[in-house]
């Protein structure tokens, strides 16, 4: 797993700072807190998809299973979360995180790691399309495979 990156945003993947704070709820609700801060600037997460069509709020592409790095897209969400609860993680689902912040007034980037159906491509659209400060961000290589022209 990928270490932390130190940010000038405190609430980039929801306050984190290493892998097992990184996009948890824990670390968001002790990130509210902040929010007042100079350096709190906007929430950000990242979502990925299981295989089982499940989306869920991770930092890495891969994580570790049974002592492999393992892609979490090839892995149903029910493993992911169990490996990641034996590395310390609580890696929660997509629904948990904006239940979260539904009602918080902060904007909010959601970043898109993988997104594999249309069911989950609609699902982060109609997430943010009610909330004007909220946006979707991707990088273009994952953008072209998350939304691909088909």
């Amino acid at each position: 797993m990928k270490r932390g990156v130190a940010t000038a945003n405190l609430g980039h993947r929801l306050g984190g700072s290493s892998p097992q704070t990184d996009n948890t709820i824990e670390t968001l609700r002790n990130t509210i807190e902040k929010v007042g801060e100079p350096d709190f600037k906007y929430w950000e997460f990242d979502v990925h998809e299981s295989l089982d069509g499940v989306l869920f709020v991770f930092h890495d592409d891969d994580i570790e299973s049974h002592g492999e790095m393992i892609p979490v897209n090839a892995l149903p969400y029910a493993q992911i979360r169990e490996s990641g609860k034996a590395l310390g993680i609580e890696i929660p689902t997509l629904t948990e995180v904006v239940d979260e912040l539904k009602n918080r007034p902060e904007p909010t980037m959601i970043e898109i790691k993988n997104l594999m159906t249309d069911q989950a491509r609609r699902r982060m659209v109609d997430t943010t399309k009610e909330r004007a400060d909220w946006g979707l961000i991707s990088s273009l290589e994952r953008f072209i495979c998350s939304f691909p022209k088909e």
